[in-house]
């Protein structure tokens, strides 16, 4: 017997998810540090380039971070809210996938709203902590 068979997870799987868990994070840190290139692009702003942009949004990781929460954490409550009334009405099979029209569109509403507010926060973010990205490059901040 080898060591694989007292293993709860196979070693194929434990490979999946270490590398799910690599991807989604630099995924995450993508994100946080190209969160104001598209408002950049979008004002035609002089220093639009990926590096001023990782030169302004480092050290704000948290400002970004809490920025998104904060705009998301309504439409959380929203949705744990909504999915808590309906199964405390009598809808316990809500995991099958079987939505109706009425779900459906009120699922795509909220995920227009979320993209909206997330657009909104990414122009505010970029208003607020791209000095670099403004003023044309490295050297017009110093």
């Amino acid at each position: 017997m080898g060591i694989t068979s007292s293993l709860p997870v196979a070693p194929s799987d434990g490979a999946e998810v270490i590398i799910s868990v690599v991807l989604f994070a630099l995924v995450v840190f993508a994100v946080l540090r190209l969160t104001i290139f598209l408002p950049a692009i979008a004002v035609d702003a002089p220093g639009a380039s990926v590096r001023n942009v990782f030169a302004d949004t480092g050290g704000h990781a948290w400002l970004i971070v809490k920025a998104y929460f904060v705009t998301v954490l309504p439409f959380i409550l929203l949705v744990i809210s909504i999915v808590g009334l309906a199964w405390l009405g009598g809808a316990h099979d809500i995991n099958t996938g079987n939505g109706s029209l009425a779900a459906d569109v009120f699922a795509g509403l909220l995920r227009f709203l979320i993209w909206t507010c997330c657009v909104i926060v990414s122009a505010r973010l970029f208003m607020k902590i791209s000095d670099r990205v403004k003023a044309g490059g490295p050297e017009a901040s110093e």
